[in-house]
């Protein structure tokens, strides 16, 4: 037997943990924790490339969209002149002329009430 307070040739001493690698349940700890960090390091990196992927998609979507608007607008513009023109009386005149067969009269037809009674 030892003396209190010896210890063996090459033990440790009480407290002090030992370098290298750990063994039995502490080993799975470190491992299962190693392993729980990477899987969520990969689901953030899966997280961020399908929020990318998608934005780009919405981004598309938008662009086509304001195309879409800039031509309707165009197309707005030229059917508001394309009304102005056919409402404008020199065209209204000239196609009840061709259509109708009527015609502005003339000074000696036009025939105004003595009075200014209509």
């Amino acid at each position: 037997m030892r003396a209190r307070g010896t210890r063996a040739r090459g033990a440790r001493p009480p407290g002090k943990r030992t370098r290298g690698l750990r063994t039995g349940a502490g080993a799975k700890s470190i491992a299962g924790r190693a392993a729980f960090a990477t899987a969520a390091l990969l689901a953030a990196l899966a997280l961020v490339a399908w929020r990318q992927s998608t934005t780009r998609e919405t981004m598309q979507e938008i662009e086509e969209i304001g195309r879409d608007l800039a031509i309707a607008a165009d197309e707005r513009e030229e059917l508001a002149r394309r009304v102005s023109q056919l409402e404008a009386r020199p065209h209204v005149a000239a196609e009840a002329a061709e259509r109708l067969g009527l015609r502005s009269p003339s000074d000696h037809e036009v025939v105004i009430p003595a009075g200014g009674e209509w």
